[in-house]
């Protein structure tokens, strides 16, 4: 399925609440000459009684015309609406050329997905290169914001994170202001590459900024191989990470790399409240998976 520069006037589409859009396998080609904005869009807020629902299913999206815009994801363009429960399984956001993320943007979604709402990301990749600041391979800038909630499962990324303080997997201030976040059994396998830094290979800087929620944000059966080269990065997060007290719980997860990086977990301005619990270690030659969430973490789930 090819969109040109003639369809792709009409994207992106308004989602309809309570639909799904099933691709059935097939890949969407875009060949336009003009940043691409995403597939689908959010154009009005729920309400917290009554939040809408919208799901994407099987589906590969190659970006071959022009870059991802910024803000934007190839699946979701950028989200600035509350109680909006979107469910994301098993799409892909790919390129033939070398094609890039934009400033803000993911390679799956654009920024605030999950801002005030509760929703799910699962088994999707991207192998876009990572250009944009704050960007990230998978949810773009402050992912959860807002008191929102998101849980990024069997994830990955393997596209080149070049952007200032982006992420493999989120990009910066994932769950700010009272997010909660749980990333579980993803990885990257990719190097930063960011001159400026604060490169992550899981999470962008500033994860959990200024988050009041004990036990908010999980990074949980993960992994990244890659090298990060630039200031104040880390192969799993990067720069302030934690920062002003939130609760970040990284375990049962290892790094892979070549090079020192500032901080394999970087947080050098975490506050004396900050509170790691991690088993995580550097260089490791094995990983395990323990399939499934701990008790206590994240929503109900029942789709496993």
């Amino acid at each position: 399925i090819t969109i040109d520069g003639t369809l792709g006037a009409y994207f992106p589409i308004a989602i309809v609440n309570g639909y799904t859009f099933d691709g059935d396998g097939y890949t969407i080609t875009y060949t336009g000459s003009s940043t691409w904005g995403g597939l689908f869009k959010i154009t009005a807020a729920g309400t917290s009684g009554t939040p809408k629902t919208f799901n994407i299913e099987n589906t590969t999206f190659n970006l071959s015309g022009a870059d991802l815009d910024d803000n934007d994801g190839c699946f979701l363009s950028d989200v600035s609406h509350n109680y909006n429960n979107i469910t994301i399984i098993n799409c892909h956001s790919e390129s033939d050329n070398s094609k890039k993320i934009g400033t803000l943007g993911g390679g799956i979604v654009g920024r605030e997905f999950g801002q005030l709402s509760e929703c799910l990301i699962k088994n999707c990749t991207n192998s876009l290169v990572i250009n944009g600041s704050s960007a990230g391979g998978i949810c773009g800038y402050q992912c959860a914001y807002n008191g929102g909630s998101v849980e990024i499962i069997g994830c990955s990324n393997t596209g080149e994170i070049a952007g200032y303080e982006a992420g493999g997997i989120i990009g910066k201030y994932g769950a700010k202001d009272n997010g909660d976040i749980v990333i579980f059994n993803c990885y990257n396998k990719a190097d930063g590459t960011a001159s400026s830094g604060r490169n992550g290979g899981i999470a962008g800087s500033w994860l959990g900024y200024d988050n009041d929620n004990a036990n908010a944000i999980y990074i949980l059966n993960c992994y990244s191989i890659g090298n990060f080269s630039g200031t104040s990065s880390g192969a799993l997060t990067t720069y302030a990470t934690g920062y002003l007290g939130s609760d970040v719980i990284i375990k049962n997860c290892y790094a892979v790399t070549d090079n020192d990086t500032d901080g394999f977990i970087e947080g050098n301005e975490l506050s004396e409240t900050n509170n790691f619990q991690t088993t995580s270690w550097k260089n490791a030659a094995a990983w395990s998976s323990i399939g499934i969430l701990p008790e206590g973490v994240g929503r109900e789930l029942n789709w496993y």
